[in-house]
């Protein structure tokens, strides 16, 4: 999945049980404050309290190892306090300890299951080591808790755009969509949150959709410049060529080192056969990545198009040297193999891009075009199926599937898919 905008910004919260701590704010400073709490220790060192005051003040003076240590001596005295636990899990969260902050709230929630906050701040650091399930799970918790008069403080908004962005890291799109759609109704200036929708449609190939959500993200943020590049890339696959050429001219004035609008920019550049800037923008790649097989791959695609076929080959080459897992750079090679004659070539290539990636419904039919030569009738059909079960308007995995099917002497079958492609054709236009 594409790097998405970072939109969310969740504040670490506390029960509201710590309203019934002592306040201190009358005191002049927090090292007096400090000094005070010594004395109280040193008058009574088995009272937990004072080294939980001594520990936020601590935490507030950025001495995080003091902080912990006194929230450790105050589990030490008070070991069935949740409160104490949650603190402590604050202070390991500010550092970096996102495994530790867990752990101690795992042990807030088994000694306080009710106190909804713990799930909250459990579900933010799962947030930060990408555990998107536990995420979920946590903030749903959460949400389903939560009294927004108890807990003014809490923005749901943030909670279910949270909940969202998790969702579309799992690939969950309709439920993400569904989130980010009660973030919207509670709080319709999120920008971000639109970005983010219009993500989730793009994923399930709505892209008048992402047009749409991208557009209103812009009308409420006009430097957003994932989201030109969003809605440049949305218009680059409904064909609307000199508009998502705008939006990625306008991503790449916001952000001159933006790479990924380069690439897509290349892209339209490409469908307009427009080939010198397309390379222009596919070497920027290369110089700013050069260790990625991204820029490598797009003028391997550049030349295949040009029928350059030995100089395609060796820029596919190129890109497998940088990462040899790159299914594009795969189906790149093997398609110059199957151009070239070379069909024994070209399956071994086709298998190893399907192996990477089982939905890319253009490897499935150009390997059925390949076994179809081959007199794999059979192998042929099967591969079709499967590009036609990715993507059921390719009118191309059609035909090809009426092919195979007359090798078999199965006519009705061919006439039935060549009688699918042409309805396609006339109701969608050939893809």
């Amino acid at each position: 999945m594409r790097q998405l905008f970072f939109y969310i910004l969740l504040l670490y919260v506390t029960s509201v049980s710590a309203q019934m701590m002592q306040d201190t704010t009358a005191f002049p400073n927090l090292r007096n404050k400090i000094k005070d709490q010594d004395f109280f220790i040193k008058n009574n060192p088995s009272n937990p309290k004072p080294y939980m005051r001594r520990a936020e003040c601590k935490f507030e003076l950025n001495d995080f190892k003091g902080s912990l240590e006194d929230y450790t001596r105050a589990i030490e005295l008070d070991p069935k306090s949740d409160l104490v636990y949650s603190k402590r899990s604050n202070v390991k969260f500010t550092v970096g300890d996102y495994v530790g902050a867990i752990s101690d709230l795992d042990e807030a929630i088994r000694l306080n299951p009710h106190d909804i906050t713990h799930y909250y701040n459990r579900g933010r650091a799962y947030y930060k080591l990408n555990d998107y399930t536990n995420v979920v799970r946590d903030f749903t918790i959460f949400v389903n808790g939560t009294d927004p008069k108890a807990y003014a403080a809490f923005k749901l908004p943030s909670v279910y755009s949270c909940i969202g962005e998790a969702k579309l890291n799992l690939g969950e799109f309709e439920e993400a969509i569904t989130y980010f759609n009660k973030s919207l109704e509670l709080a319709p200036s999120r920008s971000g949150d639109y970005y983010m929708r219009g993500h989730a449609r793009w994923e399930l190939q709505d892209y008048e959709g992402a047009i749409t959500d991208d557009s209103w993200a812009l009308k409420l943020d006009s430097t957003i410049v994932d989201a030109y590049n969003d809605r440049g890339l949305s218009r680059y696959n409904l064909k609307k060529y000199p508009e998502g050429l705008q939006d990625l001219n306008a991503a790449i004035r916001l952000d001159s080192t933006y790479i990924r609008a380069y690439n897509n920019r290349g892209l339209i550049y490409t469908e307009l056969k427009k080939y010198k800037e397309a390379e222009r923008d596919f070497r920027k790649l290369i110089t700013a990545q050069p260790d990625s097989a991204l820029g490598y791959c797009a003028l391997g695609n550049l030349r295949s198009i040009e029928n350059n076929y030995k100089e395609a080959l060796s820029w596919y080459e190129e890109a497998l040297k940088r990462n040899s897992r790159d299914f594009s750079s795969w189906y790149g090679k093997a398609y110059v193999y199957y151009k070239s004659g070379d069909l024994t070539q070209a399956l071994n290539d086709y298998n190893k891009s399907i192996e990477l990636n089982k939905t890319n419904a253009g490897a499935w039919y150009y390997r059925g075009l390949v076994k179809l030569d081959m007199k794999q009738y059979e192998e042929a059909l099967s591969d079709f199926n499967s590009a036609i079960q990715i993507n059921p308007y390719g009118v191309d995995a059609y035909r090809g599937r009426a092919r195979a099917y007359e090798k078999l002497n199965k006519p009705q079958q061919a006439a039935a898919d060549e009688k699918r492609a042409k309805l396609i054709e006339k109701q969608y236009g050939k893809p």
